[in-house]
């Protein structure tokens, strides 16, 4: 958790959002609102974003699509070095 602290967004942050939007097929609220509370979070770091989607699944309606949120963030905050680096660039 702390090296995903230390991994700053260089790319933008609506790309990254974005990006990981198309990888883990977020819809366009679920997406909306990850940015929202990454802004809102003022963390830009890998952390940063794997909290605004685990704080996004407060928002869904459904439990099963709760938990898929849950987990996607705890694969962003566990996603290694060389993984997250190619995210951030593409954004």
């Amino acid at each position: 958790m702390q090296e995903a602290r230390e991994r700053k967004l260089k790319g933008h942050p609506e790309k990254v959002v974005e990006e990981i939007s198309n990888k883990f097929r977020f819809t366009q609220g679920e997406q909306g609102g990850v940015l929202r509370y990454l802004i809102d979070g003022l963390d830009l770091s890998q952390y940063g974003v794997g909290n605004a989607v685990t704080r996004m699944s407060q928002d869904v309606e459904f439990y099963d699509r709760a938990t898929e949120l849950e987990a996607v963030g705890g694969k962003i905050f566990t996603m290694p070095t060389s993984s997250w680096t190619v995210l951030d660039k593409v954004a």
